[in-house]
């Protein structure tokens, strides 16, 4: 639900969805991948780095796609994968 609510570019809708996923399941590396995409879409570049800094602790295995969406935190690029 929080991927159609983000395609549909209602980013603190899904917040708000990813927020009662990461309650019920903290330790899920994705959520708060995603958690940190959206916060960069709303410009919230510290909550961000918390949420990425996060999913890479938790998955190191993804470091490589993490690590690039850190590095991409001052662009003005918008990632949609």
């Amino acid at each position: 639900r929080a991927n159609v609510l983000r395609t549909m570019e209602c980013y603190e809708a899904a917040l708000e969805e990813l927020g009662c996923v990461v309650d019920a399941a903290p330790r899920e590396a994705s959520v708060h991948f995603l958690m940190g995409k959206i916060c960069k879409q709303l410009g919230r570049r510290d909550s961000a780095m918390i949420h990425f800094s996060t999913a890479l602790d938790l998955d190191p295995k993804d470091s490589n796609m993490i690590k690039l969406s850190i590095d991409k935190l001052d662009s003005s690029d918008i990632d949609d994968d």
